[in-house]
């Protein structure tokens, strides 16, 4: 598939203001995470035996978060700048980076990065790994592309090939029937289609991963409103429904999701195109 026709399929709604507010809001529970989680592990001795990730390199992490990814790059001696839309993610990943004695190798930028001028940011070609783990920033044809047009060497990212939310299933199932399907997945085609239609040969590994957690009520409906804002025109309407339907799961004032997941990792070469 030729990439004008990519960009005509894959693209975002453009809405920052909301993404913003929806990440800014979830920034404190992001933070709480585990941060020496399997994932970062698993990611990290990938990079590494890859060379990308050594004393001396450059990183650009986009899509930071709160630099759980971020941090462990620095503490291998990579100069990292990390980038977010979320103001309240920032300010986590700066707390973190001082307290963990690596604020002088990180640099963190706020910015949207499906409008992010890098030729401006003096991005251009300027590291020698782009990464992107689960970022809702890479979310269209030229997202994508962007990552290849900062990096000099490597491209990595991480996207969902396969994943099942017990609870966000059946609110689907209630407010679209039993043909409800989640949206997983379509990163990861769009992705590969737009590398080889662009000159680049990505190599797919993927990673199984189980994990559940709760939420409360209040912090449930604003994680599961925006996978259903087509449900009705109000924003107080759906809230309104999702916690009605909330209501009838939850435990003791809180929800309990439980995910069943299959990461892809996608790594590709810019200087070997």
């Amino acid at each position: 598939m030729k990439l004008e026709k990519l960009r005509q399929e894959w693209k975002t709604d453009g809405d920052w203001k909301k993404a913003q507010e929806f990440w800014n809001l979830r920034a404190a529970e992001f933070a709480g995470k585990e941060r020496d989680s399997g994932r970062v592990r698993s990611t990290l001795a990938y990079l590494e035996e890859k060379g990308v990730v050594c004393a001396g390199a450059t990183v650009l992490d986009v899509g930071c978060g709160p630099g759980a990814y971020a941090l462990e790059f620095a503490r291998c001696g990579a100069s990292v700048v990390g980038t977010d839309i979320s103001g309240n993610m920032l300010r986590h990943a700066k707390e973190r980076a001082e307290q963990e004695g690596v604020l002088g190798k990180t640099d963190f930028v706020q910015a949207i990065w499906e409008t992010v001028d890098l030729q401006a940011q003096g991005w251009q070609g300027a590291f020698d790994l782009t990464f992107a783990s689960m970022c809702p920033g890479i979310s269209s044809v030229d997202a994508l592309l962007a990552l290849c047009r900062a990096s000099r060497k490597a491209c990595f990212l991480t996207t969902f090939a396969r994943r099942r939310d017990i609870v966000r299933e059946q609110l689907g199932r209630q407010f679209f029937g039993d043909s409800y399907q989640a949206p997983w997945g379509k990163t990861l085609s769009y992705t590969v289609a737009t590398l080889f239609a662009a000159g680049y040969y990505p190599e797919v590994t993927y990673q199984q991963e189980n994990w559940q957690w709760e939420m409360s009520l209040d912090d449930a409906v604003r994680t599961y409103a925006p996978f259903f804002k087509d449900v009705c025109p109000s924003e107080e309407e759906l809230a309104a429904r999702l916690r009605a339907s909330l209501l009838a799961l939850a435990r003791a004032g809180s929800v309990e999701e439980r995910s069943e997941s299959l990461i892809a990792r996608v790594y590709w070469r810019v200087d070997e195109k």
